[in-house]
């Protein structure tokens, strides 16, 4: 995990979320995190945690998550784009 570059979260419960990413930041690890969870709720809290983005459950989530992966990763912005709409 410290040499992640990046780290996904796809947890049912915001619950579930909010223990990862405290155990995650209490290891002194500054990995971003994107979290996806299935339950909707407070999300700003997870932010205030230490989550860098969440992207609530619904038909493009995977698509938003594969986005942000992509940004992160220094990604083109146009290559992106254009990658998401031909899979749309």
């Amino acid at each position: 995990m410290r040499n992640a570059r990046l780290a996904i979260l796809t947890c049912r419960s915001i619950d579930d979320a909010k223990r990862v990413i405290v155990d995650v930041r209490e290891l002194g690890v500054v990995t971003p995190i994107i979290v996806r969870c299935y339950e909707n709720g407070d999300f700003e809290e997870l932010i205030s945690l230490g989550a860098v983005h969440v992207v609530p459950e619904m038909l493009e989530s995977s698509l938003l998550i594969g986005g942000q992966v992509l940004s992160i990763l220094d990604f083109d912005p146009q290559d992106i784009n254009d990658q998401l709409q031909n899979l749309r």
